[in-house]
């Protein structure tokens, strides 16, 4: 038996252990319980990344995220909580600016819908362990089924977790500096990064999107019910970094939820 059999093995039984069907979520389960996982060669260089930059970057799935991080870094950055920065790199969640980008969770779940129903497109799939169960969806009911039965967000793959489950600290309260929405990339990118090329448009699916029945709508409004909070502090944040050029800012900080995620 060679070691890398070995250490396949090892991660199975780790993977069995803690309830998790990804590899990444071993690294996500570990943070949970307040333990430094073990950070691999590519992570140390997104991180070091990073640290030039002075900017950290959240990828929360199926906002854009590749086109900012190819933007930012000129490399993709992989999944990951904030809970997962707090817990290997704590001196760079100190030092740097966080941001993330998050989404109409309607039009999230409709690009997340369409992605894995079409096994993944360009050189990116869906995650093996869901692969085919994806693939099989004929329904946005048999999907909605499949959401509704996972009694946590390690049952579903990363384009279906909640927004709010990456940006969230331990307690379940946004940790992130700069929460910006979909619909003002572009100038939130200038502000924080204003030596960044223009965001490519990449990832992009050609797949027709279904259109949602009233109770579908609801029924992923109710799954979302955290994003919906977040997007309206997504707005205020927005409208704070551009220091009131949006339609946004007219809204007070009062007005913005104040409801842990």
């Amino acid at each position: 038996m060679t070691g890398l059999t070995l250490a396949n093995r090892g991660r199975d039984i780790a993977k069995a252990a803690l309830g998790v069907k990804l590899n990444g979520d071993l690294s996500e389960r570990l943070c949970d319980f307040g333990l430094r996982p073990p950070v691999g060669v590519r992570r140390r260089q997104r991180i070091a990344l990073m640290h030039e930059r002075g900017l950290l970057f959240v990828h929360v799935p199926k906002a854009a995220g590749m086109a900012v991080s190819r933007a930012v870094y000129g490399a993709p950055v992989q999944h990951a909580t904030i809970r997962y920065y707090q817990t290997v790199a704590p001196g760079l969640v100190a030092a740097v600016p966080t941001f993330a980008v998050v989404r109409d969770p309607i039009s999230r779940f409709l690009s997340a819908l369409a992605y894995a129903q079409s096994g993944g497109r360009n050189a990116l799939v869906v995650s093996e362990p869901f692969r085919s169960t994806y693939a099989a969806f004929q329904t946005v009911d048999a999907v909605l089924d499949h959401l509704e039965a996972a009694t946590w967000p390690y049952g579903v793959d990363h384009i279906f977790r909640p927004q709010s489950w990456y940006v969230s600290d331990a307690r379940g309260i946004l940790a992130i500096d700069h929460l910006i929405p979909l619909n003002a990339l572009g100038a939130a990118l200038k502000a924080l990064a204003p030596e960044a090329p223009a965001l490519a448009r990449v990832n992009l699916s050609s797949s027709p999107k279904p259109t949602l029945t009233s109770r579908q709508a609801w029924r992923v409004r109710y799954l979302y019910a955290s994003d919906l909070a977040l997007s309206e502090m997504a707005r205020a944040s927005v409208a704070a970094l551009l220091g009131g050029r949006t339609e946004q800012s007219r809204r007070t900080s009062s007005e913005c939820p104040k409801t842990s995620i």
